[in-house]
């Protein structure tokens, strides 16, 4: 049965007559347009003529018509004369020839019962067991000159413009004629040839010669019992009985054994797994339990690793368990490409203040000095007392010979303003103000990607090896006659990764799901510290195992910090008075915020299509920054720089449609000795 597909027709309604009584129609030789107009008084729509509508008209009553019959007989006479009324709008329609009426816009995409037998419309029917390029023909002479009819083969659907009433037979003479046809199923097995093997071979020869046929002959292979399932006319089915029998003949002397080429799978592993089924088979003949009759040939599976290839010594029913074997496995396997994203901010903030102050006079003597300053009033005293006496100032302000130069002495950073007043005699001060705000931000973004086969290991490493000490020591050689001996200074160091690891091994599941086992690492230097000895590395690790969607991006873990610290130096009760207390206290005050996320997104890459896509997107987008950044070389005008080629990939090669394993399997390249 067919199916009509329906669509929205224009907003447009059937006129009605103005009047409900009858009426006498009755013209001879009366020009078009004069009718028109008194059709457009009857029935109250507007009418558009085209410039080409043109002529007399005759029309004969013998009695009144009713006046809903006045439109239709309207359109019958315009048929007659080669014209056709097309709805545009509401209470509109244009009367254009015949020819040009489903060209133009306008008119109905629909059949729908009510609608005037002479208005032109356009119907679209899907075919369900008929090819509608062979229903083309049959149709054609059951339609008037001016219709059209083509046939739209990717859906199997006819596209038919007409008048309604013979678009409503056409309709009718379609429902007939899509019918199934008289279709059956035979079973046939097959005793020496594998069922699998002969279903390619007649499907690649069938079906090109049938490729057009509405119900092509569809062969199926059941390699449980090797037979091959035939389904179509019984013409089809005969022949194909006849082709069967004649490759299903018993193979040469010798022919038992056989060399296997293998396309994805390896030879060695897949040696092992067969070798496994024949000690199986084996062990089931010796208890009594396997399939008489097998033969006294013992079956042996060897690999060939040099061409990846199997030679199979079995006899014939062993030998077509092997092949359907290595025919579920030698398949291509998925491949996985897994983007990672590494984002981390760090904000840093901090600020200080505090003043210091020193006074003498009087035999008295008062001061401040607090822990977080640094350098205050007393350290820039003792190292102006040094400097002055032209020797230096120890690191604790004693006298003493070791002194340190005043250039060595460390400013603090910030804004340091001193005041103060020395003399001999009376009262001599000084007082000095540190103020110091910092902010820090930073922003880092990685995005490691690496592709791996499934249910294999992959790794990927980006970043240097950086020298850590581990030990030094210095021994001096003996004494010499020229002197004392020599320090020979020695140190040992270690290397070790420092930026970003990405370790993956997926297993794709039969659907759309990913089962990932991921160890990410992503290290980097850190600045130094006081205290440290050596190097500081950041260092932020992921070890899991996660399940994820085609193409989901999942979050793997993270980190949110959020640190503030608060120091305050002060004297005693001195360092509460309001305003006063600010000359006897220094505060420092820091925050520290880090908000670190790791994300991830598997694709799978099941056909080369797929692999060839995602390839050539990295490839563009690598190109195009080189090509933005091209700029000439300075003091050599001649030269360029290097730039990848561009990627011209090929047109894809058409493939055929996907249908059941068992009568699509491609035959291994094979050889019979």
């Amino acid at each position: 049965m067919s199916s009509t597909v329906r669509a929205q027709p224009p907003m447009t309604r059937i006129p009605r007559p103005v009047h409900s009584h009858e009426i006498l129609l009755n013209f001879k030789q009366a020009r078009i347009s004069s009718v028109v107009r008194m059709i457009s008084r009857i029935t109250g729509m507007n009418f558009i003529l085209d410039p080409r509508v043109q002529g007399n008209v005759t029309m004969v009553s013998s009695s009144p018509i009713p006046t809903l019959a006045v439109y239709p007989t309207f359109l019958a006479m315009l048929a007659v004369h080669g014209y056709a009324a097309l709805p545009v709008g509401h209470d509109t329609y244009k009367i254009v020839p015949s020819l040009s009426s489903y060209q133009t816009s306008g008119g109905r995409t629909t059949f729908a019962p009510g609608v005037p037998g002479e208005e032109p419309i356009t119907e679209v029917v899907r075919l369900r067991y008929t090819n509608a390029a062979q229903l083309v023909p049959v149709l054609r002479p059951l339609m008037s000159p001016s219709a059209q009819l083509s046939a739209y083969t990717p859906s199997n659907m006819l596209i038919i413009s007409d008048r309604a009433n013979n678009v409503a037979r056409l309709l009718r003479v379609i429902r007939r004629v899509d019918r199934p046809t008289t279709m059956g199923i035979d079973i046939l097995p097959l005793h020496y040839a594998s069922a699998t093997s002969i279903v390619h071979i007649l499907d690649s020869l069938y079906r090109g010669e049938h490729a057009n046929e509405a119900i092509p002959t569809r062969l199926v292979a059941d390699t449980r019992t090797n037979s091959i399932l035939i389904a179509g006319s019984w013409s089809e089915r005969l022949e194909l009985r006849s082709l069967i029998a004649s490759l299903d003949r018993p193979v040469s002397s010798g022919g038992s054994t056989q060399v296997i080429r293998l396309r994805y799978a390896r030879a060695k592993s897949l040696a092992k797994i067969l070798n496994t089924y024949l000690k199986a088979i084996a062990h089931e003949q010796a208890a009594g339990k396997g399939a008489s009759g097998v033969g006294a040939l013992h079956p042996v599976v060897v690999a060939d690793t040099s061409i990846n290839a199997l030679v199979i010594t079995a006899p014939t029913k062993i030998m077509r368990s092997l092949r359907s074997i290595i025919d579920r496995l030698d398949v291509r396997r998925a491949q996985v490409l897994v983007q990672a994203i590494i984002a981390e901010l760090t904000s840093n903030a901090a600020a200080q203040l505090g003043i210091t102050w020193a006074a003498l006079g009087a035999g008295a003597v008062g001061l401040t000095n607090f822990s977080g300053v640094g350098t205050g009033v007393v350290q820039l005293g003792e190292a102006y007392e040094g400097n002055a006496g032209g020797v230096g100032v120890t690191s604790t302000g004693t006298s003493g010979t070791a002194v340190a130069p005043l250039a060595s002495v460390n400013i603090p950073d910030g804004l340091l303003f001193g005041v103060g007043r020395i003399v001999s005699h009376g009262l001599s001060f000084a007082a000095l103000l540190n103020a110091l705000a910092s902010n820090t931000n930073t922003n880092i973004l990685s995005t490691p990607s690496i592709v791996a086969l499934d249910n294999q290991k992959a790794r990927i490493e980006v970043g240097q090896r950086v020298p850590f000490l581990t030990g030094q020591y210095a021994y001096t050689s003996a004494s010499t006659a020229a002197g004392a001996g020599v320090v020979n200074p020695f140190q040992t160091i270690e290397r070790h990764e420092v930026g970003i690891t990405l370790q993956i091994q997926p297993r794709v599941s039969a659907g759309n799901s990913i089962i990932l086992k991921i160890e990410q690492k992503a290290s980097s230097l850190a600045p130094s510290v006081q205290g440290a000895i050596d190097l500081i590395t950041n260092n932020r690790k992921i070890s899991t195992t996660v399940i994820a969607n085609n193409h989901q991006i999942i979050v793997l873990g993270g980190l949110i910090s959020d640190q503030i610290s608060e120091t305050k130096e002060k004297v005693p009760f001195l360092g509460d008075i309001p305003l006063l207390g600010y000359l006897f206290q220094y505060a420092s005050t820091s925050k520290q915020k880090q908000d670190l996320m790791v994300f991830l997104q598997p694709s799978i890459l099941r056909t080369r299509r797929q692999t060839g896509l995602s390839t050539a997107q990295a490839y563009r987008f690598l190109r195009t920054l080189e090509v933005r950044h091209q700029r000439p070389i300075p003091l050599m005008p001649r030269s360029h720089r290097p730039v990848l080629p561009s990627l011209h990939p090929k047109r894809a090669v058409h493939q055929p449609t996907m249908v059941p394993f068992s009568s699509t399997s491609s035959p291994r390249e094979h050889t019979t000795l």
